[in-house]
């Protein structure tokens, strides 16, 4: 689609830093991938986060974002890329903040091993119990941080999330999770672009051809998917015996919600 409308692919590889899709890498698959290292994130340095590409064209651009002197410091050159050069942000990242990450690639493929194999028992465990998997397109090579089921309805799927977190297993329906839903970002929903008119997208002269309206219901399939879904964690200090007892928990509560 994209080489049909001559577009670029920015890749939003931020959640999954170590996967992989059929064997290719996150991040890697498009023109451009960026990559998260908040707290949340498979490796952290608290804040912050990288873009790869092989693009030297898109490398130039992103490294005035980051550094909008990034070219002035180039004391082998004479050239100023005059072209190129645009009010930057200045997103530098510190050697402290490498260190720390650094230190953390040895350790995440394993980590991720690991949680792939839960998720896999875990998976087999809800399906054996008459469970239904939401679609795995890559279950060899993704993070393998959530195993998820998908009821016939929403009230089916909440009995069967509190019958697991009885059990001692935390889950939650994606449908819960807040600002993570667009139905509650609510300056895009006003039409909110920027504090002022004159930078917003919503309101500049130039876009006032656009008909992209935005509404809560504007989704709705994508809402009802995520209110039948429940989402079970897995993480790389789970001990075997933790995932033996999450996985009869989840064919206990599939009994039970039945």
């Amino acid at each position: 689609v994209a080489r049909k409308h001559k577009l670029m692919v920015l890749e939003d590889a931020c959640q999954a830093v170590g996967g992989g899709y059929r064997g290719k890498m996150l991040g890697a698959i498009g023109h451009a991938g960026a990559f998260s290292f908040n707290f949340f994130k498979n490796i952290t340095c608290g804040e912050g986060g990288a873009f790869v590409t092989r693009s030297k064209a898109v490398y130039d651009r992103g490294s005035v974002a980051v550094d909008c002197c990034s070219f002035y410091w180039d004391e082998k050159s004479d050239q100023t890329h005059e072209e190129l050069q645009f009010a930057g942000n200045n997103f530098r990242a510190s050697e402290f903040e490498g260190a720390i990450l650094n230190a953390q690639l040895s350790r995440l493929e394993p980590m991720l091993k690991k949680m792939r194999g839960q998720k896999k028992r875990l998976l087999a465990a809800g399906e054996k119990a008459g469970l239904t998997s939401i679609k795995n397109h890559s279950i060899d090579y993704e993070c393998g941080t959530h195993v998820g089921f998908l009821f016939d309805a929403e009230v089916a799927a909440r009995s069967f999330s509190d019958a697991l977190k009885s059990r001692g297993v935390g889950n939650f329906l994606p449908l819960d999770t807040g600002r993570h839903v667009y139905t509650r970002w609510e300056p895009i929903m006003r039409e909110q672009g920027a504090h002022h008119a004159a930078l917003d997208p919503f309101k500049i002269p130039a876009n006032r051809k656009c008909r992209v309206k935005y509404s809560h219901d504007m989704c709705a399939k994508s809402l009802d998917i995520l209110g039948r879904t429940v989402l079970v964690g897995t993480h790389p200090d789970n001990k075997a015996t933790r995932v033996t007892a999450m996985a009869r928990a989840i064919r206990d509560a599939a009994t039970q919600a039945a």
